[in-house]
């Protein structure tokens, strides 16, 4: 359960028409099943271990008593010695029970406050699907005089955002921490609606459109890759849970897994372990590529996939975005110049505004943010470690 709550990006990616909750319900079938188990065998062991071991005691302290009274001389009847212990476990009996009830208490005030939590979960309104579905016409995206804010009450991080983005093309989103770049992805994935305006996807609103249908026109590479604990091949297969070995075998070349595969002894059917914790980071974000490619989506959103990966990662996954460029509408969240560069569109953002757009050759030339950003990278590239 804790899986699919950190998992939702991912599930929700790759998983429109409710197989992401496949894994919930046999999660919570497998508990189901051997929390029974466990009631039965619990409530035996108890039951049997409490009565057995309470009436070899009375045994023996009747034997005890039988035996005293003989000592003593004491004129007692084996039946009123009997009888004086059976009464004395009874009212044991009845005490034990009401001794835990008290205990109770505290348990369920305890247990309150949990209770609360998941109930605030389960009240959360989930987003509206319409009555019927749109189709859209193309790949293309379009931010129609868009707005958005997380919480009431809270500065926009958006605002009035207006962009088109052709089918096919390559757009670029950069700027500074916190000027909105995932939050735009996010938006045209529909993990969020907006606060005022429109997200168009092949000319239709993204809130005219079932989650399924848009499911099926978007696929994601998220900067946080997160696999799922099994083998590479069923993580692969997430994206597309039918696709046959060849397309597997596709979306491996295609992300560059192939050459993790060869040095890995159990090669695709290697376990990468909870979260993907086997492998390296770039392992696992490789994987997540082959993943989203496999799903053969029309818009590929990548956020960040680069970030903290090495050189040599960092190269395969530029490269496989250069092998995508005019099959699928690509948005990419990117600090590296060579993605940069490629794009037919750069967006540049800061608090929630565009304020440049352009090719890379047309904003060079321009004295704007994003030739002081190509002068600092100019200027990195001469630093050395003394």
């Amino acid at each position: 359960m804790v899986e699919f709550a950190q998992a939702q990006s991912v599930l929700r990616a790759f998983n429109g028409e409710g197989g992401g909750t496949r894994f919930l319900e046999q999660a919570i079938d497998q508990q189901k099943e051997s929390g029974t188990q466990l009631i039965y065998i619990s409530t035996a062991s108890v039951v049997l271990n409490s009565w057995v071991v309470q009436i070899i005691f009375a045994a023996l302290i009747i034997v005890a008593a039988l035996g005293i009274n003989q000592w003593l001389g004491i004129d007692l009847s084996a039946g009123e010695v009997v009888g004086t212990v059976i009464a004395l476990l009874l009212v044991n009996r009845f005490v034990d029970p009401l001794l835990d009830i008290a205990g109770y208490g505290e348990a369920l005030r305890g247990a309150r406050s949990q209770l609360n939590a998941v109930q605030e979960i389960f009240a959360i309104q989930p987003l509206p699907e319409p009555k019927v579905s749109r189709k859209p016409i193309s790949s293309s995206v379009e931010f129609k005089n868009v707005s958005f804010h997380y919480e009431e009450g809270t500065p926009d991080v958006i605002r009035k955002l207006n962009l088109r983005i052709n089918p096919g093309s390559m757009t670029a989103l950069i700027g500074a921490s916190g000027s909105g770049k995932s939050t735009l992805i996010s938006l045209i994935a529909r993990f969020f609606d907006v606060t005022d305006g429109a997200v168009l996807v092949g000319g239709v609103d993204v809130r005219e459109m079932s989650s399924d249908e848009l499911s099926s026109q978007i696929s994601q590479i998220f900067q946080k890759t997160y696999l799922f604990a099994g083998s590479i091949a069923e993580n692969i297969r997430v994206g597309k849970p039918n696709a046959t070995d060849a397309e597997v075998q596709e979306a491996i070349r295609l992300a560059g897994v192939d050459e993790i595969l060869a040095r890995l002894p159990d090669g695709i059917d290697t376990l990468v372990g909870e979260g993907g914790a086997r492998l390296s980071g770039g392992e696992r974000q490789r994987i997540s590529i082959a993943r989203a490619l496999i799903k053969d989506a029309p818009i590929l959103l990548v956020d960040e996939a680069t970030a903290a990966l090495d050189a040599e990662n960092q190269a395969a996954i530029a490269e496989t975005l250069a092998k995508l460029r005019g099959k699928r509408t690509l948005i990419v969240i990117a600090h590296q110049l060579s993605t940069i560069s490629m794009s037919d569109q750069i967006v540049v953002l800061e608090k929630g505004h565009i304020i440049e757009n352009g090719s890379h050759d047309e904003l060079q030339q321009q004295d704007g943010r994003y030739a002081y950003f190509l002068s600092q990278r100019n200027m990195a590239k001469g630093w050395r470690i003394a």
